[in-house]
């Protein structure tokens, strides 16, 4: 096993070349040599191209507190794998600059579990022994799709919590996880622009715009135009959160996975907004989007390892909600 990350790597630079395909799980991964009771951990990319790997573990196994940064996120998850539900303990990478520790991390957790040690435990271990590395430079700077981002979050999320302070449990954004908000069988997905009158917004995944399965998803395209001094900043928003939510801490600890370990910094509150518009639309077969089930097979193409594209709301106009609409929906999304 490499000490340097170069194993972890070279399987990284495979994915990102589409040399490999999705074959018994559904996603594109590749096995690592080593073996687990459950399986052969899985080197993969995350929604963005981020180092992921998926450390396959029991269905009964109890996952410890497990160290996280800004620039890790570790999550239980589950993927379909020949047929059958198949858990993973999956970390990611957040940090592009930090892939490189990230790498050495992985080759190390694989060299633990290769020796016998118990997947969990190793990943445990290897984590802890790794986490100062893991901590990205608190200077570093952060680009404006980034703030403007974050910032739709929070005044969705201030919204949510005016009618129970509950909901910051519903914030799934931070886990990355497919939708921003999920509550039950119900959904909503944020999408930001800087800009009144531009309704084109990116979808970044494929199964962005999928509903849960037997429920609803609705789709929030937040407008928060950036100007000097603005009434919105993520300081403001995060202090107006903290005062809202019933669970101070879980919201400190969803902004630090968010990438967000100091919301009162100059680089997190260099850009400031007025809020001037919200709109929802609903989320169904007339809605302009992409899923799984548009191609054959229910699945992207050989080699295709995920799909980013724009939409245009102006077309789903007719799906717009209105205020009483509107009201209704987020009342029974906090219910």
């Amino acid at each position: 096993m490499s000490s340097d990350g170069e194993a972890s790597k070279a399987f990284w630079r495979r994915l990102r070349e589409d040399k490999c395909e999705a074959g018994a799980l559904s996603i594109p991964t590749i096995p690592a040599s080593v073996v687990t009771l459950h399986g052969p951990p899985r080197h993969a990319l995350g929604p963005f191209g981020e180092a992921r790997l998926l450390l396959p573990i029991g269905v009964s196994e109890t996952i410890p507190n497990l160290p996280s940064t800004a620039a890790l996120a570790v999550s239980d998850c589950i993927y379909t794998y020949r047929g059958r539900s198949q858990r993973f303990l999956d970390i990611v990478c957040q940090s592009p600059d930090l892939e490189r520790v990230f790498s050495e991390v992985v080759d190390e957790l694989l060299s633990r579990v290769s020796e016998g040690v118990n997947a969990l435990e190793a990943a445990t271990s290897t984590l802890y022994d790794f986490q100062e590395l893991l901590i990205p430079r608190p200077d570093k700077a952060v680009n404006f799709e980034t703030v403007i981002g974050l910032a739709g979050e929070l005044v969705f999320l201030s919204s949510l919590l005016d009618i129970t302070s509950e909901a910051i449990h519903s914030w799934r954004g931070p886990l990355k996880e497919r939708h921003d908000f999920r509550r039950g069988a119900l959904a909503f997905e944020v999408k930001t622009s800087s800009r009144a009158g531009n309704h084109e917004v990116v979808i970044s995944a494929v199964d962005q715009l999928l509903q849960p399965t037997n429920g609803k998803l609705m789709l929030v395209h937040q407008v928060l135009e950036a100007v000097n001094d603005g009434n919105i900043s993520i300081s403001s928003l995060a202090a107006e959160v903290g005062r809202k939510t019933a669970d101070p801490k879980l919201f400190a600890d969803l902004l630090e996975k968010a990438g967000c370990t100091d919301p009162d910094s100059a680089v997190w509150n260099k850009y400031s907004f007025n809020n001037e518009n919200q709109e929802i639309y609903r989320v169904g077969n007339d809605f302009p989007r992409i899923i799984p089930e548009t191609f054959q097979g229910g699945s992207l193409p050989r080699g295709v390892l995920g799909i980013s594209y724009p939409i245009d709301l102006s077309v789903a106009s007719a799906l717009r909600l209105d205020d009483i609409e509107r009201r209704t929906a987020l009342q029974e999304f906090c219910s």
